[in-house]
């Protein structure tokens, strides 16, 4: 999910395979991807907690929007102090 950055990240083809795996990639998400991802995380199928890779205070968002083109940043989460 999300755009990827430079860094190129190893797939275990083989085992993809073995296991019947499909993957699919898109540009622009269509309606059935929505439907899709979101009946996975209802059955805990996947987790969002490893895709969450900066948290800031909404105050500091300056940081994210700086930093967003480095790669790093897989999502961030604006967050309030209450």
């Amino acid at each position: 999910m999300g755009m990827p950055g430079e860094r190129s990240i190893p797939v275990p083809w083989k085992k993809a395979v073995f296991k019947n795996i499909d993957l699919k990639f898109s540009y622009s998400s269509s309606a059935s991807s929505w439907n899709m991802v979101s009946s996975m995380l209802e059955r805990c199928i996947i987790s969002t907690k490893p895709l969450i890779t900066h948290k800031e205070r909404f105050e500091d968002y300056l940081n994210i929007l700086e930093n967003k083109n480095e790669g790093d940043i897989i999502k961030a989460i604006l967050h309030h102090d209450y």
